[in-house]
């Protein structure tokens, strides 16, 4: 029996927004024992963005295993320039945000079809060129 080819979905360029991802939810619900709507993906959302908000604001490190770990870091105050004007600036200290991608998003990527990987090579390009 001859393998059915799968169909590659080129979405570079598109952005999954808040509505898409809780669709998105609602929909991969479906295939498990506890169906929800899209209300309460929505409601499962906003709990989960405003769990991971809370953490960072009191200084704590959130590390989804595999998946993503996002932590408060300092990042001292420097010397830069004005992207508009193209003077110097003296940018302060501050409080910033890492983000560092787990194994499951990572081998998400690995292996992507030829076309994605030139589009999004394109699409980089073209934004280098601006």
């Amino acid at each position: 029996m001859a393998k059915k080819k799968e169909t590659v979905v080129n979405n570079v360029g598109t952005t999954l927004n808040t509505e898409g991802v809780v669709k998105a939810m609602s929909e991969a619900s479906k295939a498990t024992d506890t169906p929800i709507s899209q209300k309460a993906a929505g409601d499962m959302l906003n709990v989960f963005k405003s769990v991971i908000t809370n953490a960072l604001a009191t200084g704590q490190r959130v590390q989804l295993t595999g998946f993503l770990t996002l932590a408060p870091s300092y990042r001292a105050a420097r010397k830069g320039n004005n992207v508009i004007t193209g003077q110097p600036m003296d940018i302060p200290d501050g409080v910033v945000v890492n983000v560092k991608a787990g194994k499951a998003l990572k081998d998400a990527t690995k292996g992507l079809d030829a076309s994605i990987v030139d589009a999004i090579r394109q699409q980089k390009a073209d934004k280098t060129e601006e």
